[in-house]
C-alpha cells in the first residue's frame, strides 16, 4: 500500500494479509493444576492489522475464522514469541521455563 502522506497513516484503518507459511498460534493445553503442560498448534493463515493513532496492532487469524490476540506464536524458524515478554529457541525451551514458574 502506497501512502500520500503521513496524514494518512494516522486515521484507523485496518487490512488482512496472508500470513506465510509456517506460522502458528500455540493453544495452551493444561493439566488438572492449570500449569501448562504442552502446546497445541494452529496455523495462521492470515494477519489483521489495525492501523491506530497509537500504533499498529496484528492479530492472527487462524483457520477456524478466530481472531486471537497472541499469546504464544510460532514462527517459520521455530522460534516461539511470548507476547510483550520473551523470544525462545523451540516449544521445548518454553515448556521448560513454564513448568519452573
Amino acid at each position: 500500500m502506497i501512502f500520500k502522506d503521513d496524514s494518512e497513516l494516522q486515521s484507523n484503518q485496518t487490512w488482512c494479509i496472508p500470513a506465510q507459511p509456517g506460522w502458528f498460534y500455540l493453544w495452551p493445553v493444561t493439566d488438572e493444576n492449570n500449569k501448562i503442560v504442552d502446546l497445541e498448534p494452529d496455523p495462521i493463515l492470515a494477519w489483521l492489522i489495525q492501523q491506530e493513532p497509537n500504533g499498529v496492532d496484528a492479530q492472527p487469524i487462524l483457520a477456524s475464522g478466530e481472531v486471537k490476540e497472541p499469546e504464544y506464536i510460532q514462527r517459520p524458524d521455530g522460534t516461539i514469541e511470548e507476547l510483550y515478554c520473551a523470544t525462545y529457541d523451540n516449544k521445548d525451551v518454553l515448556l521448560k521455563t513454564l513448568e519452573s514458574e
